[in-house]
């Protein structure tokens, strides 16, 4: 669906990923942080990676997964790795999951009320 709205709207519409990693699934913190580190590098590959590990969502076990997946989008994955531990990366992550009125905050009443995101 994703794909179809770009492909009809091209650059009038705009995509922001949001990372909610789950607490009960062990890859949730490590694909958040590697999508994160990627963004930071280059916010198409960081679509790009976002594609890749969730079409193949059943392979991702453990971080060389991850590892695998940067460097098939064309990243160093090292260098990604090094990015993980910055604390704005962290800091990216926890706003997102710490902040009920993230959306609001961000583009205030540019977003109709019926597609704004809803949590608690």
């Amino acid at each position: 669906a994703l794909t179809q709205i770009k492909d009809k709207y091209g650059d009038n519409v705009q995509f922001n990923y949001k990372n909610m990693p789950l607490d009960f699934h062990k890859m949730a913190m490590p694909a958040a942080q590697y999508f994160e580190a990627i963004k930071l590098v280059d916010k198409t590959k960081a679509e790009q990676f976002y594609n890749l590990v969730f079409n193949e969502q059943s392979q991702m076990h453990s971080e060389d997964y991850l590892k695998k997946a940067t460097k098939q989008i064309g990243l160093d994955p090292q260098a990604i790795a090094k990015k993980i531990k910055s604390e704005e990366i962290q800091k990216n992550i926890n706003y997102v999951n710490n902040n009920p009125n993230y959306d609001n905050e961000d583009y205030g009443d540019k977003i109709p009320e019926y597609l704004r995101m809803k949590r608690g």
